[in-house]
């Protein structure tokens, strides 16, 4: 799949960081899906918007938490993941028995670094079933 054809979903409890993620995706040429707050949005959403890729922050408002959605969606849809952590959610994450299973960046975004990786994470999907791109990484939120 050309990596400019990928629909992401963002699902992000800060509307003004939410915001922020869906303006680098788009200039990194990516399709937004949707933006949610909340775990049950972003497995309804999931389900309805069929993303290639979902940016979750750990900790969202609601019930649940990002990595219990997570959980949920990996199940049903098997998508790609990529936790968004600041210091004390990369901790949660960590103790999370599901860790090891997940990519993660830490906030501020980094656009070099988050493009590395869905690279990376696109290639494995297509290596293993079930873009190299050039902007400047002045992106913090």
């Amino acid at each position: 799949m050309d990596s400019h054809d990928l629909k992401f979903l963002v699902a992000e409890d800060e509307f003004i960081v939410a915001l922020g993620l869906k303006q680098l995706l788009e200039d990194m040429g990516f399709k937004v899906t949707s933006l949610v707050s909340t775990a049950l949005e972003a497995i309804t959403k999931s389900e309805a918007d069929k993303p290639d890729f979902i940016l979750m922050d750990v900790q969202l408002s609601g019930s649940l938490n990002g990595i219990e959605a997570a959980e949920i969606i990996r199940y049903k849809h098997n998508l790609p993941i990529i936790f968004l952590t600041d210091r004390t959610n990369e901790q949660i994450l960590n103790q999370s028995k599901f860790a090891s299973r997940y990519h993660s960046i830490r906030k501020p975004v980094d656009i070099l670094q988050l493009s590395e990786l869905i690279r990376q994470i696109n290639n494995e999907t297509i290596i293993q079933p079930g873009a190299n791109i050039s902007q400047p990484s002045s992106y913090t939120f």
